[in-house]
C-alpha cells in the first residue's frame, strides 16, 4: 500500500485490522482517540467501495499518513490486551462480516455502509 496501490485483499485485511482496533478501543483498551480511528475506518471503507465499484485501488495519501498509527495500535493491542477482549472483538467482526455478506447477496448495502449501520449505537459508532 505504500506506493498508493493496493489489491482488494490488502484493503480487506487493513479494514479488518482497523475495525478490530476500533472495537478494542471502544472496550477501553486503546491508546488512540476513537474519533481518529473512526476517520481512518471511513477512509478504508470508502476505498473498499471505490475498488468494488470502479476497480480503483489507489490509496489516498491522507490514509497512508494516518494508517500506520492505527496498525501499530492494532499490533500493540494484540500483544497486550486480554484474550477475552480480543475474542469479543473478533466475534463482533465476524458478525459484521456475516451481516454484510447477507446484505450483499440481497443487494441491500455496500461494505462501507454496513459498518455505520451495524455499529450504530455502540459507543458512538
Amino acid at each position: 500500500m505504500r506506493a498508493q496501490r493496493a489489491t482488494a485483499r490488502d484493503v480487506r485485511h487493513v479494514a479488518q485490522a482497523v475495525l478490530l482496533t476500533g472495537f478494542m478501543t471502544e472496550a477501553g483498551h486503546g491508546l488512540l482517540e476513537l474519533p481518529f480511528i473512526e476517520e481512518v475506518e471511513k477512509e478504508v471503507l470508502a476505498l473498499l467501495d471505490q475498488g468494488k465499484t470502479a476497480d480503483d485501488w489507489k490509496v489516498p495519501e491522507t490514509l497512508l499518513e494516518r494508517l500506520p498509527s492505527v496498525i501499530n495500535e492494532h499490533d500493540r493491542q494484540f500483544r497486550e490486551v486480554r484474550l477475552g477482549v480480543v475474542k469479543a472483538a473478533c466475534e463482533r467482526l465476524d458478525r459484521m462480516v456475516s451481516s454484510a455478506i447477507t446484505r450483499s447477496k440481497e443487494g441491500v448495502e455496500s461494505p462501507a455502509s454496513f459498518s455505520n449501520s451495524n455499529s450504530a449505537g455502540q459507543s458512538g459508532r
